[in-house]
């Protein structure tokens, strides 16, 4: 099976979605899959994992905020608009999974949807739900015009789409009503293998505190986002 997944974090972006699609990619490949990821060139050189036969990452320039990411209206424009071509030329996948934000969905099932009336040959995509971005938006105060934009935009890429995986019952009752068919419930978790203690022993844990400037006695970890 071929799989092109089409991202605009992807590793070695140091991001929550980064290590969740290290993880994607490699449970693909353990399975026999080719994959071949379509995301943007990264300004950390540390690389997670290595190319190979079954595996081919390609990059492509996009803008980035102060903090480095590729957040905001303009710098999804800088990835979607050349995403366009990249999934027009590329070799023909068996599926395409696609990340937020909705305007990343709406490039991917309307190319998906010319290659597949020009092939006659449907070109299925699984939209991963990490978040209902219209919805978090409404929040943030954006203006109505944009809010309504989003929203119909967010509802046509969840339409078109094979399926779509939520990471809640929550995000999955919204995007039902948000006219997605089929809906896998996939939550959060974690990389063990990458969080995990050294070394539990007294002695190294007194040392961890003192590398990160941790106080003596208890203390919270939040793992998450905050906004």
């Amino acid at each position: 099976m071929r799989v092109l997944l089409a991202t605009r974090i992807f590793a070695p972006d140091r991001a929550a979605a980064a290590f969740r699609l290290q993880a994607l990619v490699s449970a693909l490949r353990d399975r026999g899959a080719s994959v071949e990821v379509l995301t943007t060139t990264s300004r950390d050189g540390f690389l997670m994992f290595s190319e190979t036969e079954a595996l081919r990452v390609k990059r492509w320039p996009a803008m980035r905020d102060a903090a480095g990411y590729v957040r905001g209206y303009l710098p999804y424009l800088s990835f979607d608009v050349p995403l366009a071509w990249r999934l027009l030329v590329a070799q023909r996948p068996d599926v395409v999974v696609v990340e937020p934000p909705p305007t990343t969905g709406a490039v991917v099932r309307c190319i998906t949807g010319v290659r597949s009336a020009l092939t006659r040959r449907r070109i299925p995509y699984v939209y991963y739900a990490a978040d209902v971005w219209s919805d978090a938006s409404a929040s943030t105060g954006a203006p109505p015009w944009v809010l309504s934009a989003l929203r119909g935009l967010e509802s046509w890429a969840l339409r078109g789409a094979m399926s779509v995986i939520a990471v809640s019952d929550g995000v999955a009752d919204r995007v039902r009503e948000m006219g997605a068919r089929t809906v896998h419930v996939v939550p959060n978790g974690i990389d063990t293998e990458t969080f995990c203690v050294e070394d539990p022993s007294p002695d190294v844990s007194a040392g961890w505190r003192e590398r990160y400037d941790i106080p003596s006695g208890p203390f919270l970890l939040y793992a998450g986002t905050a906004s």
